[in-house]
């Protein structure tokens, strides 16, 4: 009985401590640390290149909702290297940023003011108006930042694909959640095609050539129903998780129901073909 009793007040005591850590991590300082150490080089890596959730240069401060940090996407631009890190699912927004490096990688990156965050994985270099588009953000030659506000496109961006009837101003952007949607390169306005015309679960590649958006995705509705798929529906067997789609401006079809990653083809980064390239799929 003792043990129990002992027991107890320790774990108490553990839990109440926790809660009052996870409230002190929640106030991030408004003044900003020392910028880190740039002159450390440990087998290749330099640290000072670190990014984190929450951007504090130590990675010291949490905030509810940005528990991942991984790079989502990374492209050399501009004379640079452009990179995005991301939330778990944070479709209008959050604390991750758009990054970008120099040549002279001992140098400090930039953490550039018009982050807006969220879940992104999406890149395509568009060849007409020669513009890096990652994430939400469109990226001219000069390195000039504009972003299309997740307000307006509350989407996690997991590809960016060409257009297949206007494809010197408008691309296509894939949902993690199956929307498509497409948007004016020079306007960024934008417009929600579809709310989920394939079925599965979390949307991957995307890219177009042969006359046709193909799309996929690596899962299976998990919440929810079928009811906004314009061509199949639920899985029918273990097998039929995720799918391989394509869409010809008219119709959809289902190329195979299994699981999919990425798709691309020879032109990789620019996001598709108006030929006749081939397409390819991981799967």
């Amino acid at each position: 009985m003792i043990y129990s009793r002992q027991l107890f007040v320790a774990m108490f005591a553990l839990l109440l401590g926790t809660s009052h850590a996870a409230l002190a991590w929640e106030d991030i300082p408004t003044t900003p640390p020392e910028p880190p150490r740039i002159d450390l080089f440990i087998s290749g890596v330099y640290p000072h290149l670190t990014t984190y959730g929450v951007y504090s240069q130590n990675g010291a401060h949490y905030l509810s909702g940005h528990n991942e940090c991984g790079i989502g996407a990374v492209v050399p631009w501009a004379g640079r290297l452009w990179m995005v890190n991301y939330a778990p699912h944070m479709p209008k927004g959050s604390e991750h940023k758009l990054y970008s490096i120099g040549p002279d990688l001992s140098e400090q990156m930039t953490v550039h003011p018009e982050s807006v965050g969220g879940t992104p994985a999406g890149r395509m270099i568009h060849k007409e108006s020669n513009q890096l588009l990652i994430a939400h953000y469109l990226i001219d030659a000069e390195g000039h930042v504009r972003v299309i506000s997740p307000q307006d496109m509350p989407i996690r961006v997991t590809a960016i694909a060409r257009h297949l009837s206007d494809p010197a101003n408008m691309v296509y952007y894939i949902d993690m959640e199956g929307s498509i949607w497409e948007a004016n390169v020079h306007t960024l306005a934008v417009n929600r095609l579809f709310k989920k015309p394939v079925p599965g679960w979390h949307s991957k590649g995307g890219y177009t050539s042969q006359g046709r958006l193909v799309v996929s995705n690596n899962g299976e509705l998990h919440v929810g129903n079928y009811d906004d798929v314009l061509v199949g529906g639920a899985a029918k067997s273990e097998e039929e998780r995720g799918v391989l789609a394509e869409y010809d401006g008219q119709e959809w079809r289902i190329v195979e129901r299994r699981q999919f990653t990425e798709v691309t083809g020879p032109n990789g980064v620019t996001g598709g073909s108006d030929g006749n390239d081939p397409v390819w799929a991981v799967g």
